[in-house]
């Protein structure tokens, strides 16, 4: 038999379940709603979260919304969501808007995001697989950061983390300047055994 239900909570002050929880300093407003549908071989599911005005401790934002299509099929979940937060301010570092949007099958994603201020600008693509190392491949990255702007100047650049080490390869950003071209590089490994 197929599943069909719909769900939603609204919440208008989250204080008391801060408290319940045991979080300090945090409150929050705003809505989720849910539709789960489908065999129980194949479930799907929608989400919506959309949060007011919100902070915990030093962190605050003004709104955020998440939409995200979650399909089971043949025991391998897989997700497509989209967030965007407007207004973050961390300990006064403030991001007008931030957004990411992801497709995963729960071990490999693919990472849009866009971020920016009144001072920067940034984007960045790539590649996350998390298996037996973790291995992100950066393949877009640009930054503007008061009308200087940085590239990823290599096709892609590789970050893998396995047990004790880090390994950067083909990391590559250069920079046209008002005055001269820089750039920055590294490959190698970082290792944290004796």
């Amino acid at each position: 038999t197929a599943s069909d239900i719909h769900a939603r909570l609204k919440v208008y002050d989250a204080r008391e379940f801060a408290a319940l929880a045991g979080i300090d300093s945090a409150n929050t407003s705003g809505e989720i709603s849910a539709h789960l549908y489908g065999m129980p071989d194949s479930l799907k599911a929608d989400l919506l979260l959309k949060l007011d005005s919100s902070y915990y401790k030093t962190i605050c934002l003004n709104s955020a919304y998440l939409n995200a299509s979650l399909n089971n099929k043949n025991k391998n979940l897989y997700v497509d969501a989209n967030a965007l937060a407007l207004g973050i301010n961390a300990s006064g570092f403030v991001i007008d808007s931030l957004k990411v949007a992801t497709l995963t099958d729960t071990k490999n994603y693919d990472i849009n995001m866009e971020a920016s201020n009144k001072d920067l600008s940034t984007q960045m693509t790539g590649k996350l697989s998390m298996d037996k190392t973790i291995d992100f491949i950066l393949q877009k990255f640009r930054i503007n950061y008061k009308n200087y702007l940085w590239n990823l100047h290599s096709d892609s650049a590789v970050f893998q983390i396995l047990d004790n080490n880090y390994i950067v390869k083909n990391l590559a950003l250069s920079s046209n300047g008002p005055d001269s071209l820089q750039t920055i590089t590294a490959n190698g490994t970082f290792s944290l055994q004796n």
